[in-house]
């Protein structure tokens, strides 16, 4: 029940992040659809504390937790998942090109050999464990610590975004 929380949870912050990075692209970025969130002292503090050089930052709230979308000083987004409490729950951040595993990048040279450029994210989940994800045009592809695949996930037509 757990494993299937979160990944539920890996999904819906995907498809969100998707969302969110192709309305970046369209909009002003300063959306009159965008209402601040009221972040309680201990996670705000925890936050600025641990990414003090995090710009263009947007908290939302989700229940009892609190999550926090921003990009850093090279312009790579970032996901943070904090509880009430201020724990963090997961950590998403988009890699940089040299930074992806070799055996993701020979994923996509023979799986995608079109493909010129693609995105990977790491995930680390409360426990520490890591993970990695690339959404393409009509799925989302997933890889163990290690960076072999573990699964592909297709999107309905309803939910796939731009790439």
């Amino acid at each position: 029940m757990k494993k299937l929380t979160l990944r539920s949870l890996i999904l819906l912050m995907i498809t969100f992040l998707a969302y969110e990075i192709t309305n970046a692209q369209t909009e002003n970025p300063i959306s009159p659809k965008t209402q601040a969130t009221p972040v309680p002292g201990n996670i705000e503090s925890h936050f600025k504390s641990a990414y003090k050089n995090a710009a263009t930052v947007e908290w939302q709230q989700t229940g009892n937790n609190y999550k926090v979308m921003f990009t850093d000083e090279n312009n790579l987004h970032h996901t943070v998942l904090y509880d009430k409490d201020g724990k963090v729950m997961s950590k998403e951040s988009e890699m940089d090109e040299q930074a992806v595993p070799k055996s993701i990048r020979e994923y996509f040279i023979k799986n995608f050999p079109a493909e010129e450029t693609y995105r990977v994210w790491r995930i680390e989940d409360e426990t520490g464990k890591i993970s990695f994800y690339s959404p393409v045009k009509d799925a989302v592809i997933f890889f163990n610590e290690d960076g072999t695949f573990d699964r592909r996930d297709e999107r309905s037509p309803e939910n796939i975004e731009q790439k």
